[in-house]
């Protein structure tokens, strides 16, 4: 009798903690894949920043490449 209720106060700790434990889990999930979709929009963004480089205004992914419009 005692060991049936050890079980059942262990289980009412257990299951609460293991859903808590998933809906966090799937929260850091959604918010690391918010966060890689906004960084690549950031990306994105800055590949079409122009730059002035030596007097001459050029892509920035061009210049990081070392190429030139000329």
């Amino acid at each position: 009798s005692e060991a049936l209720l050890t079980t059942a106060a262990g289980l009412t700790v257990a299951i609460p903690a293991f859903i808590a434990h998933r809906f966090f889990l799937s929260r850091v999930d959604n918010l690391a894949a918010e966060m890689a979709e906004r960084s690549q929009r950031i990306a994105d963004m800055m590949e079409d920043i122009e730059v002035e480089v030596g007097g001459e205004v050029e892509d920035l992914a061009a210049h990081r490449r070392g190429e030139s419009l000329q």
